[in-house]
């Protein structure tokens, strides 16, 4: 029970970061003209990191592991049928994102500083 409630928030977190991302790279044009405040890059760059940082600690202590694919597991749960056993996080896919938040949050906060 303890794992499928670790793999859930591992979920959320994964998606989390999936949409920041997203924002992030919308938010960079915005940035370099000059038309987003100052305030939403930073804050965004440092919920960026944090989600980064959570996805990096997870496969650290070791949620992630070789298997089923994050977006595969959410679909099969969303069309029920997921009944077997929890979602087996790749680790590739973890580091990936999890590097990429951090990175792109650090490049937001740059940008906070520079405008």
């Amino acid at each position: 029970m303890s794992r499928g409630i670790a793999s859930w928030l591992l979920g959320v977190f994964f998606n989390l970061a999936a949409a920041l991302l997203v924002a992030g790279a919308l938010m960079i044009p915005g940035a370099v003209w000059g038309g987003v405040e100052v305030v939403w890059l930073s804050r965004m760059g440092i919920v960026l990191q944090l989600v980064g940082i959570i996805l990096l600690a997870a496969d650290y202590f070791g949620f992630g592991q070789d298997g089923e694919s994050p977006l595969r597991w959410w679909i099969d749960r969303l069309n029920s049928r997921g009944t077997g056993s929890p979602a087996m996080w790749p680790r590739q896919t973890l580091l990936t994102f999890g590097a990429s938040a951090v990175v792109m949050g650090l490049l937001l906060q740059f940008l906070a500083s520079w405008a």
